[in-house]
């Protein structure tokens, strides 16, 4: 297939990816998916400093090379840039002053050079002055489209070099390497416009390794730190730079920065190799597999421990496993275990006489024809094996029945501090091999092919025979002789019947080999659940009624299995108590979900009581309610708003939901804070007359749903409903709505209603032969609000 973007705009190298999946005749699916990478370019360049930070002075060197979108070198014509990076800043502010700090690009260096179609170009490069500086390329393409290539380097040496504007307290370390060998010098750049400050170095991992104290003459002089080999897998050089002041005035008060950097320092020198090895690399199921590991350590052998697994390979694809190793565990990178603190950074700023200081804030037994039934996804498991003086141990196990490759994995310790892990494959296979085609699962009656794939491996085409057997299932017929060159499906109609597994016994007979397999699959019984009203009437008081009714049971039924539930209501009720029960059960506690469940049950309390429901026996229901009020309340905060959890932030839609569940638990008999649905009724008046809460969206159907509850609790305002109607078009379904129950509440004009009535329905629109309400407030969710909840309200 092919395809054409549209989009020609390319900021950068775009991946398109294609995902292909393959049904084989067992109905395994296989997804493949590759991806195809579109260039901007006819070729990319590359350029690499061995060492981020270099000195003044002292030439360092840049490799340049170009590379084609396949990979291959290219020649290519290309200009270097050596740029710093100057700094300029003033101080603003008045008395308590701050630093505005703009920076510009210098060009120190500029030279045109040819980049070899074969190896690479060097560059070298005599930096003359401290500081920040960027390295460049760039080439045009064919096409005449540019190429570049870039990257940071510091350089350190004797003058000044202003690395940073930055006032706070944080100080960004800069390392010249992203890791070290042990012996390595690790080089620090301190990225600070600080003169002169006094450098406490720390060499950091769970306590102070080392500790001493160094006077800069600037921060361009740099830091070095040795890296011993017992550092690895890492450490942190932590760096605090104070200085004194250094004048009158606030700009000139004593300075303090701290910063602290990773350096990981590499333990390859404690890594083992292990080596596993088999005596051939393919087994039939059943034989012996034997084989060898071997630990050594620069060639030379070591004692140490293993650990080896034997597991399915393509289970281990499945999911992305790896062959474990132990360095990543036994040296990962330890964090810093340490917690610096200094008052330093609390040094009390000069306030100006004159002036107004601004407010600081911040973010705080098998027989001939064996028959595999050992499907196994590890074949293998042997925790504790030692090696010799020789580095060596031996293994062996019973290959499984799965024809399959399988990975030899091997973990190794020796008595100190070395690990190490090595792998190795094997195949189990025949020569005549039946791989199983059967669902997942079944269900009782179901009618379903089952089979196998022959693979022949004779090298010769014959006739297999295959024939099946089965428990839990009936077969429509059970041989078959079939010609197989290299593949064959081979296919048997089934019905499953009432059992709870089914297995099934494969054979396959053919010249050159045969195979013979057992596997199998669980049989599920669906659950029927039907409800119907048998019998109705009415009955005497006085009166023994005997009510006979017929039973049929549905032709999914099974009679042994099913049971039969009885209930008499003489109310016709007994269909909600789930659904009520749900609402006492309900267990979580924000305002929303308080409120809609307290809500509810305040409306049928009554209703309640009559279906009998234990959680609400006597006098349950009142106080199931009576805490629910409190809750409520408890979420009020002082502005007279409520919000989702107590002592939150409040929300107007919250506050009118809030409201108006006082007012149903009142309207319930509930004893409610009456000075809680006070200040609530009054917040919500003032906030919804806000001109601004009118307008089109969201918040303008919480002004309507306020003018409803003001209305219901006796406080309606015709004012604001005028207004609301005249800003109708702007209000979404379920805001028109409540503006509509307040309209009724409030008594308006019997036109007006009857006009919102008519929009209303208007605004309906037929769905699977219902109407719904078809909102598009894209926020509704923010409001808790749905078109589900809108076409209910309509």
């Amino acid at each position: 297939f092919s395809l054409r973007d549209p989009y020609k705009q390319l900021e950068g190298p775009y991946d398109y990816i294609a995902t292909a999946e393959v049904k084989d005749p067992s109905n395994q699916v296989v997804s493949k998916r590759a991806i195809v990478t579109a260039h901007p370019t006819d070729f990319y360049l590359g350029m690499h400093s061995q060492e981020a930070v270099q000195a003044v002075d002292m030439p360092f060197a840049i490799n340049a090379v170009a590379i084609s979108p396949t990979g291959k070198r290219v020649a290519a014509k290309a200009t270097l840039q050596l740029i710093r990076q100057d700094w300029h800043c003033t101080h603003k502010g008045g008395y308590r002053s701050y630093q505005d700090c703009k920076s510009t690009d210098v060009p120190v260096l500029e030279r045109d050079f040819d980049i070899p179609r074969a190896g690479s170009s060097v560059q070298r490069i005599v930096p003359k002055q401290p500081g920040e500086y960027v390295v460049r390329i760039d080439s045009v393409d064919s096409q005449g489209r540019r190429v570049s290539s870039s990257s940071w380097v510091w350089v350190l040496g004797k003058g000044q070099a202003f690395w940073s504007g930055d006032e706070s307290a944080r100080l960004t370390l800069i390392a010249n390497k992203a890791r070290y060998q042990p012996g390595d010098t690790a080089k620090l750049v301190p990225r600070t416009g600080m003169k002169s400050p006094t450098a406490l170095i720390t060499i950091e991992r769970d306590g102070v390794i080392e500790a001493k104290v160094r006077q800069l003459d600037s921060a361009a002089q740099g830091l070095e730190v040795p890296l011993q080999g017992n550092y690895a897998p890492n450490v942190y050089a932590s760096v605090a730079l104070v200085t004194g002041r250094r004048g009158k005035g606030d700009r000139n008060r004593p300075r303090f920065k701290m910063g602290v950097v990773d350096l990981p320092v590499s333990a390859d020198r404690n890594r083992l190799e292990v080596e596993v090895d088999t005596d051939k690399k393919s087994y039939e199921p059943g034989q012996t597999v034997r084989g060898t590991i071997r630990v050594t350590s620069n060639g030379k052998p070591i004692r140490a421990e293993v650990a080896l697994s034997v597991a399915d390979e393509g289970v281990l694809q499945l999911i992305a496993y790896k062959t474990p190793d132990p360095m990543k565990s036994f040296y990962a990178s330890f964090g810093l275990g340490l917690d610096s603190a200094t008052n330093l950074n609390r040094i009390a700023r000069l306030n100006d006489p004159l002036g107004y200081d601004a407010d600081e804030g911040g973010d705080a037994g098998s027989d001939k024809d064996p028959i595999r039934s050992k499907f196994v996804s590890s074949a293998h498991w042997a925790p504790e094996l030692y090696t010799g003086g020789d580095g060596r141990v031996a293994f062996e196990f019973q290959a499984p029945d799965n024809l399959t490759a399988f990975r030899l994995m091997a973990v190794a310790a020796d008595k100190g501090q070395r690990f190490g892990s090595g792998d190795d494959r094997v195949r189990i296979a025949k020569k005549v091999m039946a791989k199983p085609m059967l669902p997942r699962f079944l269900t009782a009656g179901d009618e379903a092919l089952v089979g196998v794939v022959i693979h022949n491996r004779t090298g010769k085409a014959g006739k297999a025979t295959v024939s099946v057997k089965g428990k839990g299932v009936r077969f429509a017929r059970s041989r078959q002789v079939v010609s197989v060159n290299k593949t064959r499906r081979v296919v048997f109609p089934i019905t499953a019947l009432d059992r709870n597994q089914a297995t099934f016994t494969f054979k396959v007979e053919m010249p050159g080999g045969r195979d013979a397999l057992r596997k199998s699959i669980k049989i599920n019984r669906g659950l029927h659940y039907d409800q119907r009203t048998l019998a109705e009437g009415v009955l005497e008081s006085t009166t023994l009624a005997r009510i006979r009714v017929p039973l049929q049971l549905s032709s999914a039924a099974i009679a042994r299995e099913s049971k039969v539930s009885v209930s008499i209501d003489r109310t016709g009720l007994a269909e909600l108590e789930p659904a009520l029960a749900y609402l006492v059960e309900y267990p979580y506690g924000c305002l929303e979900q308080t409120l809609s469940r307290f809500v509810p049950l305040a409306k049928v309390k009554d209703l309640a009581s009559s279906v009998g429901m234990k959680q609400l026996d006597g006098p349950k229901m009142n106080t199931f309610l009576r805490v629910g009020a409190a809750k409520v309340a408890r979420h009020q905060q002082g502005n007279g708003h409520f919000s989702l959890w107590p002592n939150g932030q409040t929300y107007p839609h919250l506050t009118v939901y809030a409201v108006h569940g006082l007012l149903e638990a009142k309207r319930a008999g509930v004893s409610i804070d009456e000075v809680a649905l006070g200040r609530g009724l009054t917040a919500l008046a003032r906030w919804a007359n806000r001109p601004s809460n009118q307008k089109p969206g969201g918040d303008s159907a919480t002004a309507a749903m306020a003018a409803y509850v003001l209305a219901d609790a006796g406080k309606a305002d015709p004012g604001l409903i005028a207004r609301l109607f005249k800003a109708r078009s702007g209000l979404p379904v379920y805001g028109k709505a409540f503006l509509l129950k307040a309209m009724t509440r409030a008594r308006s004009p019997q036109a007006d209603i009857n006009r919102l009535k008519q929009e209303l329905m208007r605004g309906l629109v037929r769905k699977g032969g219902a109407l719904m309400v078809d909102d598009k407030l894209t926020n509704a969710s923010l409001y808790m609000s749905s078109n589900t909840r809108s076409t209910a309200m309509v």
